[in-house]
């Protein structure tokens, strides 16, 4: 009886702890998101960068995670953190839909990006004419409508599973959830970020490529500096997109696995918890897009601050320009009494 008490004492704790987690960590979240996902679009706006095609791409990007911060992280707070639920069947579906529609789609544009960086340094004239606005709008459709019939599947074949959870997931016990989740461990969790990896390695090599070039005419430093800063920037990408996405990949592809398995009250408070963690992390992938892709190019950051410049040097000669009129006026009132 003392243990069972305690049992239950345990996963009432490892509940709150849940809740907590999603109650104090996707406000910041979603706030920090949408404000660099709002920057990150009003920066690629600009004339001179709305000509470029790897911009244009997480430009795309940056739109599709909108939705997804929207669609994803708001409802996941107010479900598993303040307990208010949703149990309607066609809700449920079109909410997976475009969540995870618009996670691949945004995570497609980064390694497209990727991609269009890497053929924009090449020396061959035939592969850089894939890095063009022309070729970037073309594919940027083609990826959202390929996002969205990969996932049309769960308009028609997603449940909600009655239980404590309450959760809107494929069917449990069949081949299709177990074949869904492991397709996306793989594209999640190995391919996009090998493919980044690959193309970053690439663009570095064709950069070093051209540096060598450079120094049998005379040193660098600025070529130098540009392969130090796009290493960085490669490192970062690619680790994070492991990092933040992996987790969550596995201990979904882990659940389904285990569906069969006799679990305790306590065994699936655990897993609860630490499902609120690693999907924490993924989210947290496509909230910081901003702050992992955008502030860590050089460019971009140059542009930003050009940007906040512009505004701040418009705002701060706009204020005398308002106040002289007024006592201009307040002098022609004076002269007409006198």
């Amino acid at each position: 009886m003392e243990m069972s008490n305690n049992s239950s004492q345990t996963v009432i704790r490892l509940d709150e702890i849940t809740a907590n987690i999603y109650q104090f960590t996707f406000p910041p979240l979603m706030f920090f998101g949408l404000i660099g996902h709002i920057i990150n679009i009003i920066i690629f706006t600009r004339p001179n960068l709305m000509s470029n095609s790897c911009c244009n791409y997480c430009l795309a990007s940056s739109c599709v995670s909108i939705i997804q911060i929207l669609l994803g992280q708001l409802f996941r707070m107010l479900k598993s953190g303040y307990g208010i639920l949703i149990s309607v069947l066609w809700w449920c579906r079109i909410r997976m839909f475009f969540l995870y529609s618009t996670s691949l789609a945004s995570i497609t544009l980064i390694t497209l990006a990727s991609a269009d960086r890497y053929v924009s340094s090449c020396s061959q004239v035939k592969y850089r004419q894939w890095a063009n606005i022309k070729v970037a709008r073309r594919l940027i459709p083609i990826v959202l409508i390929i996002s969205a019939l990969y996932h049309s599947h769960m308009l028609a074949l997603f449940v909600i599973h009655e239980d404590g959870d309450n959760e809107c997931w494929a069917p449990r016990h069949s081949a299709y959830r177990l074949g869904y989740d492991i397709s996306f461990l793989i594209l999640h969790g190995l391919i996009f970020p090998v493919l980044l990896g690959i193309f970053g390695f690439l663009t570095i090599y064709n950069i070093r490529q051209r540096q060598w070039f450079d120094q049998q005419n005379g040193p660098s430093n600025l070529r130098r500096h540009r392969v130090r800063d796009f290493q960085r920037m490669i490192l970062v990408q690619t680790a994070c997109t492991i990092i933040f996405t992996l987790p969550y990949a596995i201990h979904r592809l882990h659940r389904t696995i285990t569906l069969s398995h006799q679990k305790s009250f306590e065994k699936l408070a655990w897993e609860r918890l630490t499902m609120s963690i690693v999907r924490v992390l993924w989210f947290f992938h496509d909230s910081g897009a901003f702050y992992i892709y955008s502030l860590s190019s050089v460019k971009f950051r140059h542009e930003l601050l050009k940007f906040l410049d512009e505004h701040l040097h418009r705002k701060l000669h706009r204020t005398p320009a308002m106040i002289i009129p007024l006592e201009l006026s307040d002098e022609n009132d004076k002269n007409r009494k006198l």
